[in-house]
């Protein structure tokens, strides 16, 4: 009886085997229909995108045609009304009537005149005493007027303050005490605006000698370089508070943009790093370009969403990453200018072109049903794209466009699940540009300690652009 039972369960097991293996069967032959679907598409967008760089280039040919076809007929123009040529473009047009010799069309552009200023703070009055064309001083009574306001500047001069400084004795500590005066910090021979003028001066891309011709020139004065360098260090020193209350600024950023660039000192390369949140900079010079500089200008605990190039130090803190696409199509465009690549490659660079382009969608709120549903696609996109780049692995150029991608494929839409975030490093490269200005003229700095000063300085001065507040009252406050 047992045996019976025991054959009656074994058949059991074997009708259910049966039948779950026909559910795998099913599912698999279902995966690979999904499969044949997937690069059914894959082939279809191909083909669109080659249509469309045969169409694109079919428009600039006929475009180049009908620019053509318009020189010709305005040639033929010109030769039956006798009008002459336009220097600068080639083309001919009628003078309009009741226009001046060589005015056509009126411009839309909005002209505006200086404004009239509020203040006024001298008067003069002009009186002819001859006539300006015979010479004649028999002149008439007055028959008209008119006024006009002059901006004029007044004569530069440097003043030269003596302050007696008094110091008393103070009877609780038996210390002596020195007066302050607001002209001056303590123990500086400069006044305080002559200070920020030199200052604002060294932050918009002059050298120490070209500051010191300047100072030549308006003031008769001489000046130093070294004596420019101290007063850039005294008042760095001097805003170290302010820096700080940027730089906290930035770590409670919801996101940032970081960069970095190379920055000279004393003759060897150093390297100085932006982060760039909505409404302040901080910049910092460091002798290494590894992943502790991050964490030390934000701190390994940084919570907010970090844009930028594909420098990998940039990867260890933030708990977002946005890769730049603007990097992405450069280095499609170099490879494929300068390195010679194959079929292959071309044809996925104009696959994750499109990608790229596509995911960048108009109206669509960050965070969205709509952007989410787009990243949905677009990570699926990129996902086959790396599949299809997997079979042609011989190819150096496909290998490396593959491994860039399943490095940072997680990475190249943040843009559309958080607000704030572009995506593109736009930011921190506007933000580098003035150091590298700056850098190229005054090439570099001299010591660790006057390019610590510098990033300060900028620091303050890229956070007052940022927010439209005047650098000068910014410093003179901070003082």
């Amino acid at each position: 009886m047992s045996d019976d039972n025991s054959e009656s369960r074994i058949a059991e097991l074997e009708e259910k085997v049966g039948v779950m293996a026909e559910q795998m069967a099913e599912k698999d032959r279902q995966m690979a229909e999904k499969d044949r679907q997937m690069a059914e598409k894959d082939r279809q967008m191909a083909k669109l995108a080659d249509l469309y760089a045969a169409a694109l280039k079919q428009i600039q040919d006929l475009t180049a045609e009908l620019q053509e076809a318009k020189g010709i007929i305005s040639a033929a123009v010109a030769r039956s009304i006798g009008a002459k040529p336009d220097k600068k473009t080639g083309s001919t047009r009628r003078r309009a009537k009741g226009k001046g010799k060589g005015k056509g069309k009126p411009s839309d552009h909005k002209r505006t005149g200086l404004a009239r200023p509020e203040r006024i703070d001298a008067e003069e009055t002009a009186d002819p005493h001859t006539c300006g064309n015979c010479g004649s001083s028999d002149l008439s009574e007055c028959v008209s007027t008119y006024t006009k306001v002059v901006r004029e500047a007044a004569k530069t001069e440097l003043k030269h303050i003596k302050v007696t400084v008094k110091r008393r004795r103070c009877r609780n500590c038996k210390k002596t005490v020195s007066g302050r005066t607001p002209l001056a910090l303590p123990n500086s021979r400069y006044g305080i605006n002559f200070m920020i003028m030199m200052v604002i001066l060294r932050l918009h891309d002059m050298s120490d000698l070209r500051i010191c011709n300047i100072v030549m020139m308006m003031y008769s004065a001489r000046i130093t370089e070294s004596a420019i360098n101290r007063m850039v260090c005294r008042m760095a020193r001097e805003l170290g508070p302010l820096y700080e209350k940027i730089k906290e600024e930035v770590r409670n950023s919801p996101a940032i943009n970081g960069d970095e660039t190379i920055w000279r000192v004393d003759g060897t390369n150093y390297w100085l790093w932006v982060a760039v949140a909505r409404y302040a900079v901080i910049y910092e010079v460091h002798r290494h370009r590894n992943s502790k500089v991050p964490k030390k200008m934000l701190g390994k605990d940084y919570p907010g969403c970090v844009t930028s190039d594909s420098w990998a130090a940039w990867n260890v803190i933030g708990s977002e990453h946005q890769k730049c696409h603007l990097h992405y199509a450069r280095d499609i465009k170099d490879t494929l200018g300068y390195k010679n690549p194959g079929d292959d490659y071309k044809r996925h660079a104009r696959t994750l072109r499109a990608i790229l382009w596509d995911s960048h969608v108009d109206g669509a709120v960050p965070g969205g049903a709509e952007a989410l549903a787009a990243k949905k696609r677009l990570d699926r996109r990129i996902a086959s794209l790396i599949g299809r780049l997997e079979k042609d692995r011989d190819c150096k150029h496909c290998n490396r466009m593959r491994k860039r991608l399943m490095r940072e494929g997680d990475h190249l839409f943040a843009f559309l699940e958080t607000d704030g975030v572009e995506y593109h490093n736009n930011r921190a490269e506007r933000a580098i540009r003035p150091c590298v200005i700056l850098r190229k003229n005054s090439n570099g700095s001299r010591s660790k300690k006057g390019a610590d000063a510098i990033a300060t300085l900028m620091s303050i001065k890229q956070t007052c652009k940022a927010r439209g507040d005047d650098l000068g009252t910014i410093l003179r406050e901070g003082l």
